[in-house]
């Protein structure tokens, strides 16, 4: 119908018609944005932003459980651990994918401080030439961000093998001391990105120049915060915090193990292969052999040991 002005007379309500869109994926006609038939959303014009944004949401599943999870762990540790384990999952994100999510953050910290600037670049300062001493190689490969992820992964396993089997009787299961161990390393590595991010952005204001990575944190962090969540969560006493410092010295005793087997081996990679632009390391071929195998020994002993007990 046509108005005086013989212009078309609008919708009613006053607003323009609704376009019609097409459902890319079954092929439905519809108004609205998402397809009544098959739940799609309006498609967009997909963007590099669209795919790194979805493939972190998915990486760490900030809405499920993230905030939630960091801010327990952090006022209350015990008391949230306490009520994870006993069914109350609501609101908690899954402890594997918590631990996953710290890694990730972890590393892009460290990746962000040194592309802006602010932390030196690995290995920078170690341009020297020449053999270097053990403690300095062994500082090089452990310094490394992809050697930290691995260490992370090893330090959640040992950490929950340690406390399951020195407190058998309040961790009853294994899958509750893997989530166990995952929640405590997971938030320690939070922790330590944090501090990370605070003391190099504040050294690199005042001096101006980028400063080393800060590897000195996650001990400092680690060693008190976990020894006081597993206190208040597998009971208070004497002995339990006796025991509870038992198994940090004990993992961190197996964690050292772990890691000298691994240098060792690189080491001698190194040494037989000589690979092009691989450093010089001045260590006895017969001395990495034997604490290589040293540190094997004690890992095949302890594996043992733990397959006769679960016999």
């Amino acid at each position: 119908m046509n108005s005086d002005d013989g212009s078309a007379d609008e919708p009613s309500g006053g607003g323009a018609l609704l376009e019609t869109q097409s459902c890319p994926n079954c092929g439905r006609s519809f108004v609205g944005d998402y397809c009544p038939d098959c739940g799609q959303a309006v498609s967009r014009e997909l963007s590099v932003l669209d795919v790194f944004s979805g493939l972190l949401r998915e990486i760490i599943d900030i809405e499920r459980g993230l905030w939630a999870t960091l801010r327990a762990l952090t006022l209350r540790p015990g008391a949230a651990l306490g009520r994870y384990l006993n069914g109350a999952r609501r609101g908690f994100m899954h402890p594997g994918r918590y631990l996953l999510a710290s890694v990730v953050t972890s590393y892009a910290v460290s990746w962000g401080l040194r592309y802006m600037g602010s932390m030196r670049p690995l290995g920078e300062e170690a341009a020297q030439t020449g053999p270097v001493s053990a403690q300095t190689a062994f500082q090089r490969i452990f310094q490394h961000q992809e050697t930290q992820i691995v260490s992370t992964f090893i330090l959640a396993g040992l950490l929950a093998l340690t406390l399951g089997r020195l407190f058998s009787h309040r961790i009853r299961r294994g899958a509750h001391a893997l989530a166990l161990g995952s929640f405590l390393t997971g938030h320690t590595t939070f922790l330590t990105a944090g501090a990370v991010l605070v003391v190099v952005v504040s050294t690199y204001g005042v001096t101006g120049q980028p400063v080393e990575s800060p590897r000195y944190l996650y001990p400092i962090l680690a060693l008190p915060y976990i020894w006081a969540a597993a206190f208040s969560l597998l009971g208070r006493g004497i002995w339990v915090g006796l025991k509870v410092t038992l198994a940090l010295v004990w993992t961190a005793f197996e964690y050292m193990v772990v890691s000298t087997a691994v240098f060792c081996g690189w080491a001698l990679w190194v040494i037989w292969a000589a690979p092009l632009g691989a450093p010089s390391v001045g260590i006895p071929v017969d001395g990495l052999v034997v604490t290589g195998g040293g540190a094997l020994g004690l890992l095949l002993l302890h594996a043992a040991g733990e397959t006769y007990a679960c016999l």
